[in-house]
């Protein structure tokens, strides 16, 4: 091969070189180009998202401002939009151009915040996400621990043979000397729990069908009967109380006792006794505190009988102790900072909340129903929550 080829050789070697380096020069360019794209596109979805979350935000802090405890959005008045704002700007130095709408709407009882965030570059939108969160707003309940079934701070002791349907929780010890095949529920004692009827079942075995019995669980904190939440909103600043209010009696006080027999529905009447209350009569749909013991005595029934259909309409609250000698059956919430002694045959009905101890001298036979309609069960504060989050949209 003469000189002349093996140049042409080397010139032919030399393009084939320069072809497949500018090949992969331009391949490396649009890998990075798009590599670029895929970032910025990556960039204002994140910017974009984070518009969105200041737009739920937004919805969040309109909640905790405009409604409280007790004054709650309510979706019948003022749904099914509650609140709105839109194109809010949330664009910071340096990042491109954002905004958020904010909404707070209603969907039958449930409450929803939405927050639309925006992505704009040159005055043309590059990215959008729009997240759904349901929310629950801030709000007053009526407190659980009144509709828990029997729950003492102190001891639970009933001695003769009983029947128990529903949860009963002692701070201190649970004894039940002899239980029906009928019983079932939980109990449950910070102490120990006693019966010799009673065998411990596997914690997964549903309460409602079995008897599922626990020792040594932790305390629960009895909420005290305070007379000024029941009579408070009866009093005027001055402490007088408000001229022609219809549902509020003061009952009289005579050595330090009150007398109080009534008979059928009170029409939510609430009475109170400054003192120790002697109570009698058949009843319901009413309201009884005494700032002392209440002693409820003679053959009457307490409450409206329910079966479980009609609601416990009737509270009897003492800042002492309540003692019940009757023998029909009482449906009534139980509450008393003191102890609950039971003395008659009734079958008690709604729930039993003491400070101290619950005592029956024979059996017992109780049925804890949660299904109450009284306006005056003490109610606590509930914080409002995130429960859940979606994206609903995005581009």
């Amino acid at each position: 091969m003469n000189s002349y080829n093996q140049k042409g050789v080397a010139l032919i070697s030399s393009l084939v070189i320069l072809v497949v380096v500018l090949f992969f020069s331009i391949s490396a360019m649009q890998s990075s180009r798009m590599n670029e794209g895929l970032s910025a596109n990556y960039r204002n979805s994140t910017l974009a998202l984070e518009a969105a979350e200041a737009g739920v935000s937004h919805v969040i802090k309109h909640m905790s401002t405009t409604y409280s405890y007790s004054t709650t959005p309510d979706c019948a008045v003022d749904g099914p939009t509650l609140f709105s704002e839109s194109d809010v700007d949330f664009s910071a130095t340096g990042t491109p151009s954002r905004t958020y709408n904010a909404r707070l709407s209603c969907d039958g009882d449930d409450f929803y915040a939405y927050g639309e965030g925006f992505v704009f570059s040159g005055g043309d939108e590059v990215s959008r996400r729009n997240l759904k969160v349901e929310v629950e707003p801030a709000r007053q309940e009526e407190d659980p621990r009144l509709l828990s079934g029997i729950l003492a701070g102190g001891n639970v002791e009933v001695n003769g043979k009983s029947t128990i349907v529903g949860n009963v929780h002692a701070n201190g010890d649970v004894d039940l000397k002899q239980l029906t095949d009928e019983t079932v529920g939980s109990i449950t004692a910070s102490g120990t729990v006693k019966s010799k009827d009673l065998e411990t079942h596997d914690p997964d075995v549903a309460c409602e069908t079995a008897v599922c019995a626990a020792s040594g669980v932790d305390s629960v904190e009895i909420p005290p009967v305070v007379v000024s939440e029941f009579i408070g909103d009866f009093y005027d600043a001055s402490g007088n109380v408000i001229p022609g209010e219809d549902v509020y009696v003061e009952l009289d006080v005579v050595g330090g006792e009150c007398d109080l027999n009534i008979s059928g529905d009170q029409s939510e009447v609430l009475y109170y006794c400054a003192g120790d209350l002697n109570l009698s009569g058949s009843f319901n749909n009413t309201t009884i505190v005494a700032d002392g013991n209440i002693d409820h005595g003679g053959s009457s029934n307490l409450g409206e009988k329910s079966d479980g259909e009609q609601p416990v309409d009737t509270l009897i609250a003492a800042t002492g102790n309540i003692i019940m000698n009757g023998n029909d059956d009482s449906y009534a919430v139980f509450y008393a900072n003191g102890s609950m002694t039971q003395n008659g045959n009734s079958e008690l009905f709604g729930s039993i909340v003491v400070g101290q101890d619950v005592t029956r001298n024979g059996g017992i036979v109780f049925t804890d129903m949660d299904n109450v309609d009284n306006k005056y069960i003490p109610l606590i504060d509930i914080d409002g929550t995130m429960l859940s989050w979606v994206e609903v949209s995005s581009t």
